[in-house]
């Protein structure tokens, strides 16, 4: 009898065990389903969420594209700034501006520089050039020599001659001058925003940068004509007025067909920008193009 009981009693025990270890081992699968569940959830949700910003980034180029074609049709068809065209509202010294579309969840902003307004690099205006980089806090010795630099290292010159990294010829970028000796990373910047190596055109500095505007006049001066720039009142005969500059053989106040534009394009949260030089030729001959883009920068 008692043999017997403990027998059942040690039967008990062992199938408790066995269903202990059965829960045991269907939490731990319950555990590993539910966490592969959760990765395959989160990869899905992290897929779908690149899909959106793919398709987000695809029509932002979209946009790019057509807002490139619109303005470029515009520029060749209408007088900059004249109140019956769409140009109205745009400006040509590199502020940004909303370029307009039906489309609200699209966001266009739009910079166009004219490049008669900058300092043509490649065969610079020595005093504009001294006067921008002794503005930017350069002694005149240490400018002068930086202007000499700059137009001695483009000039064609013998393979054996090289007293520096020697280009000999007109550069197809700015960064390039990184090469010639005094010039540093903070020049390098400075060119870039008050200069161009795309110019063909008499020299506008009524839509120059307030940077070079600084330069050529002053700081409050500049600061008076960026004021009546973003009243939309500046004039040719204000600008003379306040600045004191006049025009000459190389100077006209008037704007050109010279541009630098940058397309900012949104959708979503993505952003596509493009930067483009541009000759525009709005009274070209059937044979000839009505315009040249020079360079592309993404």
């Amino acid at each position: 009898m008692k043999n017997g009981y403990l027998s059942t009693t040690m039967k008990m025990i062992k199938l408790e065990r066995k269903n202990g270890i059965a829960l045991i081992q269907v939490l731990l699968i319950s555990a590993i389903i539910s966490v592969i569940s959760l990765y395959i959830s989160q990869n899905a949700r992290k897929q779908v969420a690149m899909a959106i910003v793919a398709k987000q980034k695809a029509e932002a180029l979209i946009i790019s594209h057509s807002t490139e074609s619109e303005i470029i049709f515009e520029l060749l068809t209408s007088s900059k700034g004249r109140a019956d065209t769409a140009t109205v509202n745009w400006n040509f010294h590199g502020d940004l501006f909303s370029f307009s579309n039906d489309n609200k969840a699209m966001d266009v902003k739009l910079s166009i520089q004219d490049r008669s307004a900058l300092i043509n690099l490649h065969y610079p205006d020595r005093d504009n050039l001294l006067k921008l980089l002794e503005q930017s806090g350069l002694s005149a010795l240490k400018a002068r020599d930086i202007v000499a630099s700059l137009i001695d290292w483009q000039k064609a010159r013998n393979s054996n001659v090289s007293s520096q990294k020697t280009r000999g010829g007109n550069i197809p970028y700015i960064g390039d001058f990184i090469h010639v000796e005094s010039v540093d990373q903070k020049i390098i910047e400075l060119l870039q925003r008050n200069a161009t190596l795309h110019r063909g055109a008499n020299f506008n500095p009524m839509l120059s940068p307030f940077e070079l505007l600084s330069a050529l006049t002053n700081s409050s001066t500049a600061m008076a004509v960026i004021s009546e720039r973003k009243s939309g009142t500046l004039t040719k005969n204000k600008f003379v007025s306040i600045t004191k500059l006049e025009e000459n053989e190389n100077s006209i106040f008037y704007p050109s067909n010279l541009l630098k534009i940058t397309i900012s394009s949104s959708v979503g949260k993505s952003n596509v920008e493009k930067q483009f030089n541009i000759d525009l030729f709005p009274y070209a001959s059937s044979s000839a193009p009505p315009f040249n883009i020079l360079s592309i920068t993404k």
